[in-house]
């Protein structure tokens, strides 16, 4: 039995040249730090913080947050620092304030007004003299700052900030404008110093010593001698006033003895001479008129 083997060729078919890209592998997401927000929530953390985004005064740093080394903004070696959180149902995106031990976390606070303020860890500050670490109501919330010494009502209080030139000084908050202005301690005004007029030097006398058994004529007026002087004053003036009163006595009782003689004299004389004229003229009997 004779086959007979037909081969059918199919069209030539131009198959493309190979493709030399490397497929892209699907990387997984790097993982997030996550900080606790003052209301008990949490917000992760951005891995980037865009430059453009870091307010004046501040650095680009790093720090480990939620086990996870993060970029933060610093303003000082021992301030607290910045991380960059992203948008997200419990936060808003923006720079926080960061504990990196706790992970607590508080917005960066800037206050409104002519000058642009971010609130600094008052704490850093150098408290000047008259004031203390306090708290201060600031629109709905409580801010720590510097309040006047020793007083329960404050009209005004100190904050820690950083303008937007990146300088950080105390500013003094008014809530009765609601403004900040940069606080300037009061300078005591020195009086100037007069140089005193030279005076002579003066050799000091020396003053004798008296020895016991002696005496210096000048003690006389010391105070033992005044009060001795003064106590035999008293005894003498004393010692008058009595002999005066037994003088004056004495001299009543001898004026009522006088007159108490001279009246019995006069009683006598009288005697006397009535008895003279008897003898002299004898009695004399009433004249019968027969």
């Amino acid at each position: 039995t004779n086959y007979s083997i037909k081969v059918t060729r199919n069209a030539s078919v131009t198959s493309p040249p190979p493709d030399n890209t490397p497929a892209v592998t699907p990387t997984p997401d790097a993982p997030e730090a996550y900080v606790v927000l003052p209301d008990g929530s949490t917000a992760p953390v951005a891995n980037e913080i865009p430059q453009e985004k870091i307010p004046v005064g501040f650095d680009l740093s790093k720090a480990t947050v939620d086990g996870l080394e993060v970029p933060v903004i610093v303003y000082h070696e021992d301030g607290m620092p910045a991380v960059y959180l992203k948008k997200s149902d419990t936060a808003d995106e923006g720079f926080y304030f960061v504990d990196t031990k706790t992970g607590e976390a508080t917005p960066m606070e800037s206050v409104s007004s002519k000058l642009s303020l971010i609130l600094l860890d008052v704490n850093l500050a150098e408290i000047p003299e008259g004031y203390e670490l306090g708290k201060f109501p600031l629109e709905e919330e409580t801010l720590d700052a510097l309040t006047p010494a020793g007083q329960e009502v404050f009209d005004h209080c100190l904050v820690f900030g950083m303008n937007g030139a990146g300088e950080q000084a105390l500013y003094r908050y008014d809530p009765k404008d609601g403004t900040f202005q940069r606080y300037i301690p009061p300078v005591e005004v020195e009086e100037p110093q007069v140089d005193p007029t030279p005076t002579p030097e003066t050799t000091p006398e020396l003053t004798p010593v008296p020895t016991p058994g002696t005496s210096n004529p000048t003690d006389f007026f010391s105070g033992q001698y005044v009060k001795y002087v003064c106590i035999a004053l008293v005894a003498l003036v004393v010692l008058f006033l009595i002999l005066t009163i037994l003088f004056a006595v004495l001299y009543e009782k001898k004026a009522n003895m006088c007159r108490q003689l001279q009246t019995k004299h006069s009683h006598e004389e009288k005697m006397d001479s009535e008895q003279e004229f008897e003898m002299m003229f004898g009695h004399h009997d009433e004249i019968d008129p027969k």
